[in-house]
């Protein structure tokens, strides 16, 4: 097996696995401990930096065998909410435009007021309640204020369309229900 990501190691209980990878593992929780032949270091992986549309974020532990080039985690195209929404959705608020954002340098997440984001930002990790101001074809002014349709907030999490084209109704519930942890990437 070449390598391993986990969000698990109970007392060393995967200590004994690293006997079988052969290049490297990602992990949420440090090892206990790790081999003499393991390169490491910690990094913060950041959502919107892999391809994500959220403010997400979380520390991982990189090992990789010595002998090996040192495992990089790839950085993605940038993308922000807009990749995401659905135009056609009628439900909603008409509002005017939001100003224009100018985010060439740094993708960001912008409150427009208390818990509504502007659509072509970023917005924060599994916050269920919010709402945010994006196209609307449908109203007068062509946008509208509204919170995110369930496979948005699937879509958001990473969950992808083809997931979501085969899940049960009652599993995407549950997902929805339960929030997600890490992005699914």
């Amino acid at each position: 097996m070449e390598g391993i990501f986990s969000d698990f190691n109970l007392k060393g209980a995967l200590t004994p696995v690293l006997n079988y990878i052969t290049k490297f593992a990602v992990t949420f929780k440090a090892l206990s401990y790790p081999s003499a032949n393991w390169m490491y270091y910690k990094t913060q992986l950041k959502h919107h930096l892999s391809g994500g549309v959220t403010t997400g974020s979380c520390i991982v532990h990189v090992y990789s065998f010595t002998n090996q080039e040192p495992f990089t985690i790839l950085r993605q195209a940038q993308r922000d909410l807009s990749t995401i929404v659905d135009s056609m959705i009628s439900k909603g608020t008409p509002c005017a435009p939001p100003r224009i954002l100018n985010q060439e340098k740094k993708l960001s997440s912008v409150e427009l007021r208390p818990g509504t984001f502007h659509g072509r930002g970023l917005i924060p990790w599994n916050s269920a309640e919010i709402r945010i101001v994006v196209p609307g074809v449908f109203s007068p002014t062509k946008w509208i204020r509204r919170t995110l349709t369930d496979k948005e907030r699937l879509l958001s999490w990473d969950i992808s369309h083809k997931v979501l084209s085969f899940l049960p109704e009652k599993e995407l519930r549950k997902m929805l229900a339960g929030g997600i942890a890490i992005p699914a990437k």
